[in-house]
């Protein structure tokens, strides 16, 4: 026969061991949501009726940075932002300066009714700043060129 103290206190082991596992079952399903691929529509705030794009730095690992202040319009637009809707992204932490070792654009976008700034690097990395809130992300998958390197192409034309 089992005393009742120490059946009180195996149900509470029972409980809270029940209780760890759940808690670790939480945090596993919420990592794996937060960390899934997502579209450029949940990346960018908005991609529609975008009215102009300017690329004004880039910046270059080898050399200093360079001003563009480069305006695109119209049907360019619309191939940047194919551009960016061909592509995955993925949320990362860390810090949100992502132009001091690599190759990288700053670019505004203005919309009608927003303004925000974007910056990429040939690495991979997109930070999204809107209205002093910067969110950093990863692409996850492009065609077979890289995102810089099709913005280069893109501009040398201009």
């Amino acid at each position: 026969m089992i005393p009742q103290g120490a059946r009180k206190l195996t149900k509470k082991n029972n409980f809270i061991q029940n209780l760890i596992f759940i808690l670790c079952i939480i945090v596993m399903i919420g990592t794996i949501y937060y960390f899934r691929p997502i579209n450029a529509n949940n990346v960018f705030p908005e991609l529609k009726n975008v009215e102009k794009i300017a690329f004004i730095v880039r910046f270059d690992e080898k050399k200093d940075a360079e001003f563009k202040n480069i305006e695109i319009k119209e049907k360019e637009v619309d191939y940047f932002i194919n551009l960016l809707e061909m592509s995955k992204y993925r949320r990362v932490f860390g810090e949100t300066n992502i132009q001091s070792q690599t190759s990288a654009f700053d670019i505004a976008i203005a919309h009608n009714s927003s303004n925000y700034s974007i910056v990429i690097n040939n690495k991979g990395y997109v930070v999204v700043n809107e209205m002093n809130s910067k969110k950093k992300y990863k692409i996850l998958s492009s065609k077979n060129d890289t995102l810089i390197k099709l913005i280069n192409e893109m501009l040398n034309g201009k």
